[in-house]
């Protein structure tokens, strides 16, 4: 009769293990899957600064070319008599 109660208390201490072990598991996974969605969204976000720094880069050399284009038109309109 002991050993049955022995294996009995062994065998529920390895369900309780694996059931731990399984949990935690799961809590892995979520973690995991959390961060690739962050990672993902922080990529978008790359793209999306990226493409305004090109947008806002195109227009100051647009200004600055706009601004050159006057200068020069104001230098030439004063050499003529």
């Amino acid at each position: 009769m002991k050993r049955n109660s022995v294996s009995i208390r062994y065998g529920s201490a390895r369900v309780a293990a694996l059931a731990s072990v399984l949990l935690l598991l799961g809590c892995g996974a979520e973690t995991a899957g959390t961060a690739a969605s962050v990672a993902g969204m922080q990529a978008e976000q790359a793209k999306q600064g990226k493409a305004t720094l090109d947008s806002v880069s195109a227009k100051l050399d647009a200004a600055a070319q706009t601004s050159q284009d006057n200068l020069k038109k104001a230098e030439e309109a004063e050499q003529r008599p």
